[in-house]
């Protein structure tokens, strides 16, 4: 179980990033107006996320979206479980005795 914490940790924190970057913008309202008067949301690193009225072009399919939050998640998550990886790999060289 103690191998898994930093993995879930990072998971939790990726999840986080990716939820403040869509909270920040509604919260704000920070929006794009069209010109016949809808608001158009725009979020999301680096592969951003497009919210606005169904029949507007720019509009995005749940399944495009849903994809760009993984994509989104697994930024912050993969280069994160590569550090730990890497961090393990030095502490444990460290940790063992060395025979001669």
């Amino acid at each position: 179980m103690r191998r898994f914490v930093p993995y879930i940790v990072l998971a939790v924190v990726a999840i986080a990033i990716v939820a403040y970057q869509t909270l920040e913008v509604f919260g704000r309202d920070d929006f794009a107006m069209t010109p016949d008067g809808y608001k158009v949301f725009r979020y999301g690193f680096p592969f951003p996320v497009i919210d606005c009225a169904v029949h507007l072009p720019m509009h995005m399919n749940p399944s495009q979206i849903l994809l760009r939050f993984i994509g989104n998640i697994a930024v912050f998550f993969l280069p994160g479980a590569f550090m730990v990886y890497v961090i393990r790999r030095v502490l444990k060289s460290r940790v063992q005795p060395q025979t001669a």
